[in-house]
């Protein structure tokens, strides 16, 4: 080739292959972590059973920390089986203001049960409600009671 002729080449002039970097990898599904909006997303609701947990954006200021049983923070306990709905983890943390009870969530955690499969539970903040059951006045004077596990 001659340098003085301007017709266009396809050879590169002065790029190597080692001059470029390489292309980004595709992400397919989770193994190379979340994207940038699911880092942001909001933690969604999350049920194990009988526990809900519903995402708040605070706990009440008059919250306190609730003691740890055995190392674990116990969401709920069976009446007839002894399972627990329970979270190993110390990111875990939870509260309580008068009959309501709040999870604070500092890092990824998991809810276990004997019974129920794992659910993993991101940071946040959440309100924990135990699902009740309408008993009719026929059986019971009271109208509404935690369903037993």
């Amino acid at each position: 080739m001659n340098r003085k002729d301007p017709t266009p080449t396809t050879e590169p002039v002065g790029i190597t292959s080692t001059d470029v970097p390489p292309l980004p990898r595709p992400s397919h599904g989770r193994c190379d972590g979340p994207t940038p909006l699911e880092a942001a997303a909001p933690p969604s609701q999350a049920r194990q059973g009988d526990v809900l947990l519903v995402p708040v954006d605070a706990a009440p200021a008059a919250a306190r920390p609730v003691r740890r049983t055995g190392g674990r923070v116990i969401l709920a306990e069976g009446e007839v089986t002894g399972h627990a709905h329970a979270i190993r983890s110390s990111a875990a943390t939870l509260l309580r203001a008068g009959d309501e009870r709040y999870l604070r969530v500092a890092a990824p955690v998991t809810l276990d049960h004997e019974e129920h499969a794992r659910i993993e539970v991101a940071p946040g903040i959440y309100r924990v409600v135990i699902q009740r059951e309408y008993v009719p006045p026929e059986i019971s004077p009271v109208a509404f009671r935690r369903v037993v596990d």
